[in-house]
């Protein structure tokens, strides 16, 4: 089934507006970033219109943002603490969620390959292909043509191996069983390397 990403861009939308976790994340990343995109991506985006799509389960209250340009200094809410994520980038903690905040120019595959700074190289780079999906928050668009074909075959399979591998080592385990893993989760099917 072909899904247009303004369809999908119109779903994540009113979906996202209605949950209060996100809203708070989205506010909590714009108040450390300045002028330019900024891309909610990972689980929340691919599983929450895995859920809408085929009734999937709902995804963790855990945020990934990329920065374009992220202030120099950051602003912590009150009864939320800063830590580091295992790249060296900032990690906001609460009780109930946690925002990963990345700037563009930090992100591992674009950093470990020595690539242009864009945001399509760090999509090129993701290991899996349901992690190529994103979700501009200011144009409030979500792109991603590898993800969105993801969604649309209902197939988690190797988008960059180089990447995936290092995925693997982090995990101490094959690059089989984090697809296996991805793809119970979302009740998908299964392409092994």
């Amino acid at each position: 089934m072909k899904i247009p990403s303004k369809y999908l861009s119109e779903i994540f939308k009113r979906i996202s507006e209605e949950d209060e976790s996100y809203k708070l994340s989205r506010e909590i990343v714009l108040a450390n970033s300045s002028e330019g995109n900024v891309w909610l991506i990972g689980g929340f985006v691919y599983g929450t219109l895995a859920n809408f799509l085929y009734g999937t389960r709902r995804p963790a209250k855990d945020f990934d943002f990329i920065v374009e340009n992220p202030n120099l200094e950051i602003v912590l809410p009150d009864s939320w603490t800063l830590c580091e994520s295992r790249y060296k980038n900032p990690k906001f903690k609460s009780r109930e969620m946690e925002i990963d905040f990345v700037p563009l120019a930090r992100c591992h595959a674009i950093v470990k390959r020595n690539l242009p700074v864009t945001f399509d190289n760090y999509m090129k780079g993701n290991p899996l292909n349901i992690h190529s999906i994103a979700y501009n928050i200011k144009s409030e668009q979500v792109i991603g043509e590898v993800g969105i074909s993801a969604l649309e075959e209902k197939v988690v399979r190797v988008n960059d191996m180089e990447m995936a591998e290092d995925l693997a080592r982090f995990y101490n385990t094959s690059i089989n069983q984090i697809i296996r893993k991805k793809a119970r989760e979302l009740g998908f099917r299964a392409e092994f390397v």
